[in-house]
């Protein structure tokens, strides 16, 4: 969902065809049958806790110019994170 684009051929998720994504990363997505899920919890910059799923389903297929992969501002200066990882 955050690259540029999210193809189901087979349609698994509904009917096949392709979506476009946010485009905040140089990748396209094509779901496929294998689905991993895994809790993970963290931790936002002012320190309040969070939990929830990560979700993965398909392959994802990088563009070549990596610069675009990481996801940048208006002004072309890099995005901060706003959240940590903690311990499981």
């Amino acid at each position: 969902m955050l690259g540029r684009t999210v193809n189901d051929p087979a349609g698994i998720e509904g009917p096949a065809g392709t979506a476009e994504g946010l485009g905040l990363l140089a990748v396209e997505t094509v779901l496929s049958a294998d689905k991993r899920l895994e809790a993970v919890r963290g931790q936002t910059s002012d320190g309040i806790p969070f939990s929830g799923y990560e979700m993965h389903m398909g392959r994802d297929k990088w563009s070549r110019l990596r610069a675009a992969v990481s996801p940048r501002l208006a002004d072309g200066s890099p995005r901060r994170r706003k959240c940590r990882p903690t311990a499981k």
